[in-house]
């Protein structure tokens, strides 16, 4: 009985060792444990409560400014001549710049002996202007300047080279045309009178 019993406690042991063996697997033939793998709680970003903020309509430009009236014009460069020469011929004017008393001015009507006539409609109040004679014209030539308001002579006056320039305005209420003029005293032909910047004002 006790050669059974000694045979009993073997076959027992060998038994344990062999489902041991089983439920260890055979790829894990080092023996060695798996590692437990803890597992990281995943953090989720709350929802935004708050809506985006709405984007503001542009601004409105604001209208701009009314230009200002206008109330001067230039014999020049506005005003349309009733009587237009053809430049280079006897009473024409040349419209452009010219240098008197060592001033250059850029507009300016210039000749030897010119006319020319503007109808202004008794529309106008004021005519100013300047006057003088060219740097070009012979020493001892003189230049008459004539405003011719209908039919009447406004104002007439005489210049030679090196004079400073004259300042000429003119009361034109109820005017209907005026007329500019320049005459060379001895016809040279070198020597021009220029009207410097006409205008007329509202």
């Amino acid at each position: 009985m006790l050669i059974a019993a000694a045979a009993a406690v073997v076959c027992l042991a060998g038994g344990g060792a062999a489902v041991g063996i089983w439920a260890a697997g055979t790829d894990d033939t080092d023996n060695r444990a798996t590692p437990t793998v803890s597992a990281t709680p995943r953090t989720i970003p709350a929802t935004p409560t708050s809506s985006p903020p709405t984007p503001s309509a542009p601004a409105t430009p604001a209208a701009p400014a009314p230009a200002p009236e206008r109330s001067s014009w230039s014999l020049i460069e506005d005003l349309v001549p009733m009587d237009v020469y053809p430049e280079g011929t006897k009473r024409s004017f040349t419209a452009g710049a010219l240098t008197v008393n060592n001033r250059d001015y850029p507009a300016t009507l210039y000749a030897f002996e010119a006319e020319r006539t503007w109808q202004l409609g008794r529309e106008y109040k004021t005519f100013t202007a300047s006057a003088g004679v060219s740097d070009s014209t012979p020493s001892g030539d003189v230049i008459t300047f004539t405003v011719q308001l209908d039919d009447g002579v406004a104002k007439e006056f005489t210049m030679a080279p090196g004079d400073t320039v004259k300042k000429v305005s003119l009361d034109i209420s109820g005017v209907f045309r005026i007329k500019l003029t320049t005459q060379e005293s001895f016809s040279t032909h070198e020597g021009y009178g220029a009207w410097i910047d006409p205008t007329v004002t509202k």
